[in-house]
């Protein structure tokens, strides 16, 4: 994986490519209540081996992930959570995975952003073990998540990077560091295109505005993807590397 290290990356949106590339990355379609696997799935705890369809455009790779929804967790040790937006969220325990095929193709040289919400999953307080996620494509891209799941808090894990290789799939994987999982909603990808321009580019218009990618305002700082508006009304997303 190739990672660019600019002065100042300005991320400008294509219409035609600021797009969602992962089916269904909120998780919200899918069974009304929760399942217990993308398949057959034999949890001892709650005697359920009936098969029980996952989150649409996904399926099982490894193990039994799970489609969790507000309301309807099971009394077997999962957390009685909520989810970040919306109401559905998946959870991948040690050694799960689940892929689905992207609305098109991740290609080679190109850029890209990717960022998910993450949160522990502690099995109502039992797992203290932190746990990592792991972002695959099948063309040989793989970005895990740096960021050890051990909060109670939803996080957002935002990247951006270039990939070496044509990708038409996309696998998470629970990478296991002990009995723990992670918790995943609002998971994004989408290409972007990258201009590099001096620093004093930026006084042509001015910057009345700056927000993070969840529209809170902000001030500006390095190694972060942020928002800037401008008074023509424009708006661009910048990611500053010190």
């Amino acid at each position: 994986m190739k990672i660019t290290l600019n002065i100042l990356l300005l991320f400008v949106l294509f219409q035609s490519s600021a797009q969602n590339l992962v089916p269904n990355g909120d998780f919200e379609l899918g069974p009304d209540s929760s399942s217990t696997g993308w398949g057959y799935f034999v949890d001892t705890l709650c005697s359920n081996t009936v098969p029980v369809n996952g989150p649409d455009s996904w399926f099982s790779t490894v193990g039994s992930p799970d489609r969790m929804v507000e309301g309807t967790v099971f009394t077997c040790n999962w957390d009685l959570d909520t989810a970040q937006s919306g109401n559905a969220w998946i959870d991948f325990g040690y050694n799960e995975a689940g892929k689905t095929t992207l609305t098109s193709s991740v290609l080679q040289d190109s850029t890209y952003h990717l960022s998910a919400y993450l949160k522990h999953e502690s099995f109502q307080g039992f797992a203290t073990d932190t746990h990592r996620i792991a972002f695959v494509f099948n063309g040989g891209d793989s970005i895990s998540s740096f960021l050890v799941v051990q909060s109670q808090n939803w996080q957002l894990f935002d990247t951006i990077f270039t990939a070496t290789s044509n990708s038409t799939e996309l696998t998470i994987k629970g990478v296991v560091l002990g009995f723990s999982g992670t918790k995943i909603d609002n998971l994004l990808l989408e290409r972007i295109n990258i201009a590099s321009l001096p620093e004093d580019k930026l006084e042509v218009k001015n910057v009345i505005q700056i927000v993070d990618t969840m529209g809170r305002e902000t001030e500006d700082r390095p190694n972060t993807l942020l928002i800037y508006v401008y008074s023509d009304g424009t708006s661009e997303k910048v990611f500053r590397v010190e």
